[in-house]
């Protein structure tokens, strides 16, 4: 019985969020009917120039991998129903190197089979060196290494790519500039799900924008912003994830740059750190080691860990309209440690027996909109606590649940408005000036 071939709309309803039964079945079900041999090095060939354009016809074929394309331009675009079966389980899929002003589209890559091992040369689809670069609605399954992988490349646009059972990250972007990539759909990564990474070996990386990422099942992170400066996260989803879900860090065992200017925005995370095998730190959203950042717009539940955490922080991180579950048993829903000037406003915060919010030796702390609650059935305990060195400037906060505790210790100064009638028990052992708010 020969095997559909999913069309545009069922791809469509995978990133959307809305296909979670088709892409298990594409995950798991491979090619079944007899591949045909397919010599793609002669079409290759053709592409030849900006306006060479080479067409591959629907149906399977088995191809040699790796193939490797070098200094071609021009656009190759398979037909709707057009699968490729790499021969070789344990080697990459098609490379394309120095081509500039190339376009791909369509391309899908499926191995016969999960990966076995994890192979560093074994990425799907990798583009390196590559400038004026468009690639869209590819997808790569079963690869043993990287899904989708770029690197030094300049001047990307990327449209629905779908990755799925790698051994390495599903989609990666590697020192690469000026980055636009829309609708990012990944499944079953063998490590992070979507990464940036700035390696402080090669050239700088900057001005990354992905938008409507959608993640699940990742064994490490789900998002990774690893060194880059001027990233934009605008829309996502990460679900079920080995490690923390998303993560903006400088990485010295990967010699990294420090990440700057980055954020966040209109997302959820979800099941953080609660895929086994559990690796590494499990919080909802880690920031450590990066400058101006900015996290707005996003609910964080179910997570391992800390639901935020920030630290080591220079400049601004600002974390507004936030609505975050109880972390972990004992640890704080959010947390903001060594940061040089943190504002926080209008969080929406569940917490029961540890602070809802914890800050610590943070230079300057300005928070407005703060709102506790307690998980259902579950009694309210602490709001808040501040730890020095810090100077603070806390608006009014408020709280269901009954009586709920805020702690200061010695070291911070500042001001805490309290809102005349709350039930909030302030015990203030630090410099800070308790102000009434009718």
């Amino acid at each position: 019985m020969s095997r559909r071939v999913p069309s545009a709309a069922d791809r469509r309803g995978w990133i959307a969020g809305i296909g979670g039964l088709v892409v298990s079945a594409r995950v798991r079900a491979q090619p079944v009917e007899p591949a045909r041999p397919l010599d793609l090095g002669p079409l290759l060939r053709r592409l030849d120039g900006p306006d060479a354009s080479v067409i591959v016809p629907a149906g399977l074929y088995a191809i040699d991998n790796p193939l490797v394309v070098e200094g071609r331009s021009g656009t190759l675009a398979f037909e709707d129903g057009t699968v490729l079966v790499p021969r070789s389980a344990g080697e990459g899929g098609i490379r394309f190197a120095a081509c500039d002003g190339l376009v791909v589209r369509g391309v899908r890559l499926r191995w016969a089979g999960a990966p076995r091992t994890r192979s560093h040369d074994g990425a799907g689809l990798l583009f390196t060196g590559c400038n004026d670069l468009e690639a869209s609605d590819c997808e790569v399954l079963g690869a043993p290494g990287a899904g989708i992988h770029f690197e030094l490349c300049t001047r990307v646009r990327a449209r629905e790519l779908i990755a799925g059972t790698t051994a390495a990250d599903g989609i990666h972007f590697a020192n690469c500039s000026e980055v636009s990539a829309h609708r990012l759909a990944v499944r079953a990564t063998g490590d992070d799900g979507v990464a940036c990474v700035d390696y402080a070996t090669g050239p700088a990386s900057r001005d990354i924008e992905l938008s409507e990422i959608d993640v699940r099942d990742s064994r490490t992170r789900g998002i990774a912003i690893v060194g880059p400066r001027g990233v934009r996260i605008d829309g996502f989803s990460v679900e079920s994830t080995g490690s923390s879900g998303v993560l903006v860090v400088r990485d010295d065992t990967y010699r990294t740059r420090r990440p700057s200017q980055v954020v966040i925005a209109r997302g959820r995370v979800g099941a953080a750190g609660r895929r086994p095998p559990r690796v590494g730190n499990d919080f909802g959203i880690e920031v450590i080691e990066a400058d101006h950042v900015v996290v707005r717009d996003v609910r964080v539940h179910d997570s391992a860990g800390f639901g935020v955490s920030v630290v080591r922080s220079h400049g601004t991180v600002l974390l507004e309209r936030l609505d975050v579950s109880a972390a972990g048993t004992g640890r704080p829903a959010v947390e903001l440690r060594h940061c040089e000037h943190a504002v926080v406003r209008d969080l929406r915060i569940e917490t029961t027996d540890a602070p809802g919010l914890l800050v610590e030796a943070c230079e300057r702390l300005r928070a407005e909109g703060l709102r506790f609650r307690a998980p259902p059935g579950r009694p309210l305990r602490w709001a808040a606590r501040f730890v020095g060195p810090s100077d603070i400037d806390v608006g009014a906060a408020a709280e269901s649940g009954g009586m709920v505790r805020m702690q200061i210790e010695p070291g911070v100064t500042g001001r805490v408005r309290r809102r005349e009638g709350e039930p909030l028990e302030i015990d203030n052992r630090g410099s800070v000036r308790i102000e009434p708010v009718r």
